[in-house]
């Protein structure tokens, strides 16, 4: 079973960022729970049954999370070791600086053309993704892989943790490469 994580402020986000990994799960037949990051428990984070946790992202202007990253230090609990997490957009921003990152002002919006250096979920090499942000993120060399990025390098677009199964994409697989979401919830 999946939790994933909703961090929309709005209802209606949740329809165009969260709905659309509901519905790709719903459609592999994978078990899932959605629930809002400011009703997270240690009940779901910790239990067993859940297997894996997704945080997706939400619209350009919502940026209500950024503003309660305190709600996220689950992210980096040792207790998760073994419980892979996956952040899209929002949630990779938020990835990112609960392991100390840097956001970045960087408007993207559309298709995008991004270069995978190593297969990560099931991609490699050059790659068109959808792009919905106006932030991206520096990550520690220490803490982070980089698996790809857009402009020559530019804008970091897919990171992994090197010590933890912790990864984060930058775009919006729920809209283009929606493979990548499968992967990610039935790799072993």
């Amino acid at each position: 079973m999946i939790l994933i994580i909703n961090i929309c402020k709005e209802k209606l986000h949740y329809f165009e960022f969260v709905k659309p990994v509901e519905s790709i799960l719903a459609k592999a037949k994978i078990d899932f729970k959605t629930v809002h990051y400011e009703k997270v428990t240690d009940r779901e984070l910790f239990n067993k049954k859940f297997k894996k946790i997704i945080i997706c992202g939400t619209s350009l202007k919502d940026n209500d999370y950024l503003a309660n990253l305190d709600k996220f230090k689950w992210v980096k609990l040792s207790e998760l070791e073994g419980k892979p997490i996956l952040g899209i957009c929002g949630g990779m921003q938020v990835i990112s600086l609960m392991f100390d990152g840097i956001l970045v002002e960087d408007t993207e919006i559309g298709l995008t053309e991004v270069f995978f250096n190593k297969r990560f979920l099931g991609i490699e090499g050059k790659t068109k993704v959808y792009s919905l942000h106006n932030n991206s993120v520096l990550v520690d060399d220490r803490q982070f892989e980089v698996f790809a990025s857009s402009r020559q390098g530019e804008c970091i677009q897919a990171i992994k943790h090197k010590y933890k199964e912790v990864y984060g994409v930058l775009f919006h697989p729920e809209v283009l490469n929606k493979e990548m979401i499968l992967d990610f919830c039935m790799r072993k």
